[in-house]
């Protein structure tokens, strides 16, 4: 294996195992959500997309770094690269810690009581997947509250009566 076969390699762990792909996969549904909840009407709400991708980063990395020794058998590699990792991956956690509590502050104060269920769900994550009904419905309520709520508390843009005027016309 080359040096750049490495890197790539490397490169591709991480963002496999770190909890950054589930973060630009929440990022991602927040806009996609909010294209189809107004339909483009207003600028991107880049607060919520970033408080989603960094509140995700912190829900995955915690539940990585807390769960190595059941990973172990599941996802040996994983498990290995977290490891070799622990620290790059602590230091992640909190940086989007931080990003979280900035952006969470942004948001309407309704969205302050949907993010703490998510991030209990996320947090309580390794009491309650042992139970394999019940943790179908517990992901899919987290992930749901945040990437259709957020984008739907922070209600419609502002809408700009001349851009409405032309858009009629």
């Amino acid at each position: 294996m080359n040096r750049s076969d490495s890197a790539l390699s490397r490169a591709v762990d991480l963002f496999l195992f770190s909890g950054l792909c589930p973060a630009a996969v929440a990022a991602a549904f927040v806009a996609v959500c909010h294209e189809a909840l107004f339909g483009g009407v207003g600028p991107m709400p880049w607060s919520a997309i970033t408080l989603a991708a960094a509140g995700t980063l912190v829900v995955y990395t915690l539940d990585r770094l807390r769960d190595l020794s059941e990973d172990g058998l599941s996802s040996p590699a994983r498990t290995d690269f977290v490891r070799r990792n622990a620290t790059l991956l602590m230091t992640f956690c909190g940086l989007a810690l931080g990003i979280s509590a900035l952006t969470a502050w942004q948001q309407p104060p309704l969205a302050w009581l949907f993010l703490a269920l998510a991030f209990g769900l996320g947090v309580f994550h390794r009491r309650l997947k042992g139970h394999p009904t019940f943790g179908i419905l517990y992901v899919a309520a987290a992930w749901v509250v945040v990437v259709v709520g957020l984008p739907a508390l922070a209600g419609p843009p502002e809408r700009d009566p001349d851009d409405v005027a032309r858009r009629s016309a």
